[in-house]
């Protein structure tokens, strides 16, 4: 692994210097985020996500994550109790 590592990051850095390649990766890396978008949203949120209160219980958990630095297994115990007690009454 080490060995293909260095023979790779000679090549990677004079490709990556290169403009039109730079804006390749970067287009790659915007067709990968899409994917992965639809992929979470088709599946998951359209069968997860039912009323107002699933998504706000999202939306703390998101704003726990990425405002507070949450550690993430701390958000996921905290929304499953969440939905759990919504779910309840």
């Amino acid at each position: 692994m080490v060995l293909c590592h260095g023979l790779i990051e000679a090549y990677w850095d004079a490709v990556r210097a290169r403009p039109a390649a730079h804006a390749v990766i970067a287009g790659a890396n915007a067709a990968v985020v899409g994917v992965l978008a639809a992929a979470l949203y088709r599946p998951v949120w359209t069968s997860a996500v039912a009323a107002l209160s699933d998504v706000l219980i999202a939306l703390l958990g998101f704003a726990l994550l990425v405002r507070f630095k949450w550690p993430p297994w701390s958000v996921v115990l905290l929304t499953v109790a969440v939905t759990v007690m919504a779910a309840a009454y």
